[in-house]
């Protein structure tokens, strides 16, 4: 069965892991209200239901617009919520979170839609059957994230359940983009899922464009870390929301990248071969400031190329982290509210030097 652990939660969410547009619904946390429609109309497509949605753990038929939405994890919430439908329960974001267990953008979105702000359940142990029972959904998402055939067989006798189609093998592989398409498809919003997907991809083309010098520069996007004086390197994959965030940009995965091989989302690197990881910059989410000084001054992660050269975007900004390449909300927060992309310009430049 599917256990969300703390390590896989950083390593999928943290770095990784939004946003999102259009219509508004408005559910209930607590109180029994539907994700109906802002103002009470639809914003459904015509002619959008019955659904059938088809996964490698079978198919899930989806007969009318869902009411009551709720998300496993947090990031299938919030592309729900960047479809304009506040869902009624959601997993605690749990790393980097406010006081809401959410995050400020989806919060900021929940009240411009005029929503109520949804039950958080913790999955600390796993997936928490008990809180979504009771929250009584006619609709799971589960989109992004781990998923096994008994777990799918447990939800789906609670509601039926929305996985990751059958071209993605990793429920941690899936690109923002698809995830928000499946999402769109099974609460009859493909047009709106369509339109959010092309001004975030818009809005990322534009960003990039602004730095001429991240145009086809080469990253590894990756985790790096000391740990009781003893390094490590992970290099997250083809798939991971980092390095689509970063492709979004029209920079390249390094070839030493694209050279990892690994069943999920992140591979490890052996540190006999951390002069081999060559590339323009290096970005790497960090868990705090101090662990910045570590990785420079450590005798073998400075043996990376991007590293030695000062071309490395070390960042212990847990939003950030949440925001880079996990929902649409998330990506364009971290576009129009941080310096991260120019941070990301100037790691090229020094690298380039």
């Amino acid at each position: 069965m599917v256990s969300i652990s703390r390590g896989t939660f950083l390593k999928a969410a943290a770095a990784s892991a939004a946003a999102l547009a259009l219509a508004g619904c408005s559910t209930g946390s607590n109180d029994g209200k539907d994700s109906s429609a802002a103002g009470g109309s639809s914003s459904a497509d015509p002619d959008a239901f019955p659904v059938t949605l088809e996964s490698q753990f079978g198919e899930t038929k989806i007969d009318s617009e869902p009411k009551k939405v709720v998300g496993l994890g947090w990031i299938n919430a919030e592309i729900a919520l960047s479809l304009g439908v506040v869902p009624i329960g959601s997993g605690y974001v749990g790393w980097g979170e406010n006081k809401n267990h959410s995050t400020d953008w989806f919060d900021d979105k929940v009240k411009e839609l005029g929503g109520d702000q949804p039950t958080r359940f913790s999955e600390t142990d796993g997936i928490n059957f008990e809180e979504i029972a009771k929250l009584s959904p006619d609709l799971i998402l589960a989109a992004v994230g781990s998923m096994d055939q008994e777990t799918f067989d447990k939800l789906k006798e609670i509601a039926p359940v929305v996985v990751y189609s059958k071209d993605h093998k990793d429920g941690w592989m899936v690109p923002w983009q698809d995830s928000t398409r499946t999402i769109g498809k099974a609460l009859g919003r493909s047009s709106t899922a369509d339109d959010v997907v092309k001004k975030v991809e818009s809005k990322l083309k534009e960003a990039g464009e602004k730095h001429s010098q991240i145009k086809d520069a080469t990253f590894v996007a990756s985790n790096l870390s000391v740990s009781e004086a003893q390094p490590s390197i992970s290099v997250y994959t083809q798939g991971d929301g980092r390095v689509n965030f970063l492709e979004s940009l029209g920079m390249k995965n390094s070839e030493a990248a694209e050279s990892v091989k690994a069943d999920t989302f992140y591979g490890t690197w052996s540190n006999e071969r951390a002069s081999e990881l060559t590339s323009d910059m290096i970005y790497s989410w960090v868990e705090s400031k101090d662990d910045v000084e570590k990785i420079k001054s450590n005798d073998v992660l400075k043996q990376i190329p991007a590293i030695a050269k000062d071309a490395a975007v070390l960042d212990s900004d847990k939003k950030n982290g949440l925001g880079m390449g996990n929902t649409p909300l998330g990506i364009e927060w971290l576009v129009d509210n941080t310096d991260f992309i120019d941070k990301i310009a100037d790691a090229v430049s020094n690298g380039k030097k």
